[in-house]
Protein backbone atom coordinates (compact mmCIF):
# COMPACT_ATOMS: atom_id res chain seq x y z
CA UNK A 1 0.00 0.00 0.00
CA UNK A 2 1.41 3.02 -1.32
CA UNK A 3 0.83 5.65 2.12
CA UNK A 4 0.92 9.14 1.28
CA UNK A 5 0.51 12.32 2.95
CA UNK A 6 -3.04 12.37 1.67
CA UNK A 7 -4.18 8.85 1.67
CA UNK A 8 -2.62 9.41 5.20
CA UNK A 9 -5.34 12.22 5.97
CA UNK A 10 -8.08 10.92 4.25
CA UNK A 11 -8.04 7.49 5.92
CA UNK A 12 -7.73 9.85 9.67
CA UNK A 13 -10.40 11.78 8.65
CA UNK A 14 -12.68 8.55 8.19
CA UNK A 15 -10.94 7.09 11.07
CA UNK A 16 -11.50 9.83 13.20
CA UNK A 17 -15.54 10.12 12.40
CA UNK A 18 -15.73 5.98 12.47
CA UNK A 19 -14.32 6.87 16.51
CA UNK A 20 -16.80 9.55 17.54
CA UNK A 21 -18.35 8.41 20.84
CA UNK A 22 -16.20 8.83 23.63
CA UNK A 23 -17.21 5.75 25.08
CA UNK A 24 -15.20 4.02 22.04
CA UNK A 25 -12.33 5.74 21.78
CA UNK A 26 -11.86 4.92 25.43
CA UNK A 27 -12.70 1.43 24.86
CA UNK A 28 -9.74 2.18 21.88
CA UNK A 29 -7.39 3.52 24.59
CA UNK A 30 -8.05 0.81 27.02
CA UNK A 31 -7.15 -2.12 24.38
CA UNK A 32 -4.17 -0.08 22.96
CA UNK A 33 -2.66 0.02 26.40
CA UNK A 34 -3.27 -3.66 27.23
CA UNK A 35 -1.74 -4.49 23.22
CA UNK A 36 1.22 -2.61 24.28
CA UNK A 37 1.90 -3.56 27.39
CA UNK A 38 0.91 -7.61 26.79
CA UNK A 39 2.66 -7.54 23.73
CA UNK A 40 6.09 -6.32 24.44
CA UNK A 41 5.41 -8.01 28.00
CA UNK A 42 5.44 -11.51 25.95
CA UNK A 43 8.58 -10.27 23.70
CA UNK A 44 10.50 -9.71 26.55
CA UNK A 45 9.59 -13.16 28.58
CA UNK A 46 9.56 -14.98 24.98
CA UNK A 47 5.62 -15.86 26.47
CA UNK A 48 3.31 -16.61 23.41
CA UNK A 49 0.44 -16.91 25.26
CA UNK A 50 0.98 -13.07 26.33
CA UNK A 51 1.64 -12.08 22.60
CA UNK A 52 -1.64 -13.58 21.75
CA UNK A 53 -3.72 -11.88 24.50
CA UNK A 54 -2.63 -9.11 23.29
CA UNK A 55 -4.08 -9.45 19.69
CA UNK A 56 -7.10 -11.39 20.75
CA UNK A 57 -7.35 -9.13 23.71
CA UNK A 58 -6.75 -5.89 22.10
CA UNK A 59 -8.49 -6.43 18.84
CA UNK A 60 -11.51 -8.38 21.28
CA UNK A 61 -11.74 -4.67 23.09
CA UNK A 62 -11.49 -2.55 20.12
CA UNK A 63 -13.64 -4.21 17.40
CA UNK A 64 -16.52 -5.24 20.01
CA UNK A 65 -16.17 -0.96 21.17
CA UNK A 66 -18.25 -0.31 17.15
CA UNK A 67 -20.60 -2.78 17.74
CA UNK A 68 -21.51 -1.78 21.31
CA UNK A 69 -20.73 1.96 21.40
CA UNK A 70 -20.78 3.05 17.90
CA UNK A 71 -23.26 1.02 15.92
CA UNK A 72 -20.74 0.89 13.78
CA UNK A 73 -18.55 -1.44 11.42
CA UNK A 74 -15.19 -1.86 12.81
CA UNK A 75 -12.38 -0.01 10.41
CA UNK A 76 -9.78 -2.85 10.86
CA UNK A 77 -10.25 -4.56 7.79
CA UNK A 78 -8.85 -4.83 4.97
CA UNK A 79 -6.43 -1.81 6.10
CA UNK A 80 -4.96 -3.19 9.41
CA UNK A 81 -1.75 -2.00 9.59
CA UNK A 82 -3.24 1.51 8.71
CA UNK A 83 -6.11 1.25 11.12
CA UNK A 84 -2.97 -0.17 14.01
CA UNK A 85 -0.96 3.54 13.41
CA UNK A 86 -4.60 5.60 13.56
CA UNK A 87 -5.02 3.76 16.90
CA UNK A 88 -2.02 4.20 18.08
CA UNK A 89 -1.82 7.92 16.43
CA UNK A 90 -5.29 8.49 18.56
CA UNK A 91 -3.94 7.17 21.50
CA UNK A 92 -0.97 9.65 21.28
CA UNK A 93 -2.95 12.67 20.91
CA UNK A 94 -4.91 11.56 23.89
CA UNK A 95 -1.96 11.34 25.76
CA UNK A 96 -0.73 14.76 24.92
CA UNK A 97 -3.69 16.86 25.07
CA UNK A 98 -4.19 17.47 21.45
CA UNK A 99 -6.98 14.99 20.97
CA UNK A 100 -9.86 17.81 21.60
CA UNK A 101 -8.51 19.81 18.77
CA UNK A 102 -8.01 17.25 16.30
CA UNK A 103 -11.71 16.27 16.95
CA UNK A 104 -12.72 19.94 16.42
CA UNK A 105 -10.57 19.83 13.23
CA UNK A 106 -12.34 17.21 11.75
CA UNK A 107 -16.16 18.13 12.84
CA UNK A 108 -16.75 15.85 14.98
CA UNK A 109 -17.04 17.89 18.34
CA UNK A 110 -17.74 21.66 18.77
CA UNK A 111 -15.33 23.84 19.74
CA UNK A 112 -15.28 24.90 23.31
CA UNK A 113 -17.03 28.19 24.15
CA UNK A 114 -14.66 30.68 25.73
CA UNK A 115 -16.36 32.35 28.82
CA UNK A 116 -13.48 35.48 29.34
Amino acid sequence: MNLTRQRFADGWAVYLKAHSKPTTRAAHYVATTFGLVSGISGLVLLNGWLIGAAVVGGYGIAVSSHFIFEKNKPLVFPHTLMSIGFGLWMCGLAATGKRPAELVRHGITAAPVRTT
